[in-house]
C-alpha cells in the first residue's frame, strides 16, 4: 500500500511532465496545451494508482483491466483531434502527442520515474528537434488550398494547370467545380502536395497577378 507522500509525488511528477509536454505545444500554437497534457497525464497516472490501491485492499486481479481501458479511452480523445479538412488530414500529431502523453502518466503512476522522464525527453526531441530538421531541410510535405476567383470561369483550369506546370509544382489531382454560366466562379482546386519546395500566396501572386485570389496553407502535422 502507497504511502500519501508517494501518491502526492507520482501525481506531481505526471503533472510536471506533462506540463513540459504542454508547454512545447502552446509554444508552437498546436492543440492539446499546458492544461490538456498536464490533465491527461495527471488522470492516467490517477487511474494508474487507483487501480494498484483497488488489486492491494480487496484482492482485485482485473487491475490490468483498468490500464487497458486507460489505452481505449485515450484512443477515443485522440481520435477526436485528428480532423478532415480541405487540404488533408489534419491532427495526426497532436493525437500520437495525447497518447504517448498517457503512457508517461502511466509510467509515473506506477512509481517509473525513469520511464517517464525518458520518455517525457524522446517526445520532446520528436516534437522539437525532429520538426526543425523536417522544416529546415523540407522534408515534410505541405498541403496549399487556393480559392480563385475569377470572371472567366472556362479558361480559369487550362490557367491554372499551365500556371502550376511553370512553376514546376507537383499536383496531385485536379478538380475544378464551377456553375455554367456564373459570372464568377470560386474555384477550388484540389490540395496540391509540395515536396522540397517552396510556394508561398506571394508567389503565386507575381507569378499570376492579373487574378484576384485567396489562399492558405494547411500542413499535415499538428
Amino acid at each position: 500500500m502507497l504511502s500519501v507522500h508517494e501518491i502526492f509525488l507520482r501525481l506531481t511528477v505526471a503533472a510536471v511532465l506533462g506540463a513540459v509536454i504542454g508547454i512545447e505545444r502552446d509554444l508552437n500554437r498546436r492543440p492539446a496545451g499546458v492544461r490538456t497534457s498536464l490533465f491527461v497525464c495527471l488522470a492516467t497516472a490517477l487511474f494508474t494508482i487507483l487501480s494498484g490501491e483497488i488489486a492491494h485492499r480487496f484482492g482485485d486481479t482485473g487491475s490490468t483491466r483498468i490500464a487497458s481501458n486507460i489505452v481505449q479511452g485515450i484512443g477515443f480523445l485522440g481520435a477526436g483531434a485528428i480532423l478532415r479538412e480541405a487540404g488533408g488530414v489534419v491532427g495526426m500529431t497532436t493525437a500520437a502527442t495525447v497518447f504517448v502523453e498517457a503512457a508517461i502518466g502511466m509510467a509515473a503512476g506506477g512509481g517509473l520515474y525513469a520511464v517517464a522522464v525518458y520518455g517525457t525527453g524522446l517526445v520532446l526531441f520528436g516534437l522539437v528537434c525532429i520538426g526543425w530538421a523536417a522544416r529546415r531541410f523540407h522534408l515534410k510535405c505541405r498541403n496549399m488550398v487556393f480559392r480563385v476567383t475569377a470572371s472567366h470561369a472556362e479558361s480559369v483550369a487550362t490557367e491554372i494547370q499551365r500556371l502550376m506546370a511553370g512553376m514546376k509544382f507537383p499536383c496531385s489531382t485536379s478538380a475544378f467545380p464551377w456553375r455554367e454560366g456564373a459570372p464568377l466562379s470560386n474555384l477550388n482546386p484540389t490540395s496540391a502536395t509540395a515536396s522540397r519546395k517552396r510556394l508561398s500566396p506571394s508567389s503565386i501572386a507575381r507569378a499570376w497577378s492579373p487574378k484576384s485570389f485567396q489562399s492558405r496553407a494547411i500542413t499535415n502535422e499538428q
